[in-house]
């Protein structure tokens, strides 16, 4: 079946749904900067390891090196983030650290000069970047399946969510998506899981890391369960699943995290803000994965 035949059958029944099953939405506090449990470096090393700004210490009491490295890494960290760099833990990059995000690692590679976009203005600096281990799909139609779905988000919404996040791709790149048959393995598996679930990339409970994806050739994007998502427009205390949604796809298919704040692709994204249009160093990265032709 053709995404735009999925489309008009998806928006037929969202009508039906929504007459029989009124939804309703409980909201909770974020927890601010202020609220922060973050006091020292040994708390703070975990969010650095996990996306890749340090490596783990091969010694579990430390060495003097460290904290060297890890002010290195923080300093890293600030120069990525556009805040100013102090290689200490002040509020302001405290502050970014417990923002919620995407949970695929930040340090990647960045693209190589050899499959730069020559259209690309002088005046235009990339911020994108690929994925490590970036093999290019091998070929340009892609299949997916919902895998795993949750009583709080409408299997309706989910579906309408990814059908728009898929065709906005569509009309920036090569590829075209259609959700597979039943018993048809699929290129792109979604679902929502918490904690272990499989990856060796557990998720975090409520807060922070939202979801993560991988690049090709085996694909999955993973929402984090705890969230308190919406398919519709969120409150100031819920995640845009279609914002989501378009950054982890943007990973599924080659590209890592922009240091562009106002790209799709940047790591970070706050409850309530939605981002669902593709901005000018998404479609200059996309554009350098997969030229047009």
């Amino acid at each position: 079946m053709a995404i735009d035949d999925i489309s008009l059958l998806l928006v037929a029944a969202s009508l039906m749904f929504l007459a029989v099953h009124p939804s309703s939405a409980h909201s909770r506090k974020f927890i601010s900067a202020e609220q922060s449990s973050f006091t020292s470096l040994d708390e703070v090393k975990p969010s650095i390891q996990a996306f890749e700004y340090k490596e783990p210490s091969n010694n579990p009491h430390g060495t003097p090196n460290d904290d060297i490295s890890l002010e290195s890494s923080i300093n890293t960290f600030q120069e990525r983030n556009h805040l100013k760099v102090t290689q200490k833990l002040d509020s302001d990059t405290v502050d970014r650290m417990v923002k919620s995000r995407c949970g695929v690692p930040d340090i990647i590679r960045r693209p190589d000069k050899s499959i730069q976009n020559e259209s690309l203005p002088i005046n235009f600096h990339a911020h994108y970047a690929f994925l490590d281990y970036f093999v290019p799909w091998n070929k340009t139609h892609l299949t997916f399946r919902f895998t795993n779905t949750i009583p709080s988000v409408p299997v309706v919404g989910l579906h309408l969510a990814f059908v728009r996040s898929l065709k906005r791709w569509e009309s920036v790149s090569p590829f075209t998506f259609e959700q597979a048959n039943n018993g048809q393995v699929a290129d792109i598996n979604i679902g929502f899981y918490r904690g272990w679930h499989g990856d060796n990339a557990p998720f975090d409970g409520r807060y922070n890391v939202v979801a993560h994806a991988s690049g090709p050739l085996t694909s999955f994007v993973h929402f984090d369960a705890d969230e308190a998502w919406r398919s519709n427009t969120p409150s100031k205390d819920e995640i845009d699943l279609e914002s989501v949604a378009m950054h982890e796809i943007g990973h599924v298919l080659g590209l890592g995290h922009s240091q562009d704040q106002n790209a799709v692709m940047y790591a970070y994204i706050n409850y309530g803000v939605v981002k669902r249009e593709l901005q000018k160093d998404d479609l200059e990265g996309i554009r350098a994965l997969y030229p047009p032709k």
